[in-house]
C-alpha cells in the first residue's frame, strides 16, 4: 500500500520559509561575540527517528527491494524507515553531512575560522528538526532533498548567546532523482543533501 505523507505543518513550514529564509531567531550579542576567543562544533547531531517524504510514494519501492515493500503494504506504513535504512546502506549520514558542511562555513568565516578548533569553550549545537524528499509536484516522478537545520551557539557556562534555523525551500534548485536514479547512484544523492547543507550553513553563519 502506498502512503501519501501529507503532513500540513510541514507543508505550512515549508511555505513560510519559501518567504522568509530563516527562521528569525536569537542573534549574537556584540559583548557576546566580542568574549569569544575559541569555538567548536558539538560532535552529536540529533536527527529524526524516520525522514519526511512529502508526495506519493508510489514507484519508491524500487529502493528497498520487493521484500520491503511488501513489508511496508503488510504492516499499512509508509516507506519513510525503509528509506532511512536505504540511507544508512547506502553511506549517508545526515548528521554527518550537516556537522561536515557547518565546520566548513565556520572554517570561512573571517570571524569564527581562526577560532575554529575541535575543542573549542564556546560550542555549536546542531539540530536536524526535518531530512527527507519532496516530489516536485503532485505530477512528477522526481524527488528534491528537503532538510531543516537549527543551531545553538552556547556559551561554557552552557547559556544560550544566539540560535536560529533555516530550510530548504519548496522550490529549490537543488538536483531532483527518480526512484530509479537514487538506487542507481546513491552517491549523487548523497552530494545533493550536502548542497543541502551547504546551502543552509551559509544562511545561518556569515562570513564576517
Amino acid at each position: 500500500m502506498n502512503t501519501p505523507l501529507k503532513r500540513p505543518i510541514v507543508l505550512i513550514t515549508l511555505a513560510l520559509t519559501a518567504l522568509t529564509g530563516c527562521g528569525g531567531g536569537k542573534p549574537i550579542k556584540a559583548e557576546d561575540r566580542a568574549s569569544i576567543t575559541s569555538v567548536s562544533v558539538a560532535k552529536a547531531v540529533k536527527t529524526p527517528d524516520e525522514p519526511i517524504m512529502v508526495g506519493s510514494e508510489a514507484g519508491l519501492s524500487i529502493l528497498f527491494g520487493a521484500a520491503g515493500g511488501a513489508a511496508a503494504g503488510a504492516t499499512g506504513a509508509s516507506n519513510a524507515k525503509s528509506f532511512a535504512e536505504f540511507l544508512h546502506a547506502s553511506g549517508i549520514d545526515i548528521g554527518e553531512i550537516v556537522r561536515e558542511q557547518f565546520t566548513e562555513r565556520l572554517r570561512a568565516s573571517a570571524f569564527y575560522g581562526p577560532r575554529l578548533s575541535p575543542d573549542g569553550a564556546y560550542r555549536f549545537v546542531l539540530e536536524v528538526k526535518v531530512y527527507g524528499i519532496n516530489k516536485t509536484n503532485t505530477f512528477s516522478s522526481h524527488w528534491v532533498p528537503n532538510l531543516r537545520l537549527d543551531y545553538q551557539l552556547l556559551a561554557p557556562s552552557g547559556k544560550v548567546l544566539a540560535e536560529d534555523w533555516t530550510m530548504i525551500p519548496p522550490f529549490s534548485d537543488l538536483p531532483t532523482f527518480t526512484a530509479e536514479e537514487m538506487k542507481a547512484n546513491p552517491q549523487a544523492l548523497k552530494k545533493a543533501f550536502e548542497m543541502a547543507a551547504a546551502e543552509l550553513s551559509a544562511k545561518l553563519v556569515p562570513k564576517d
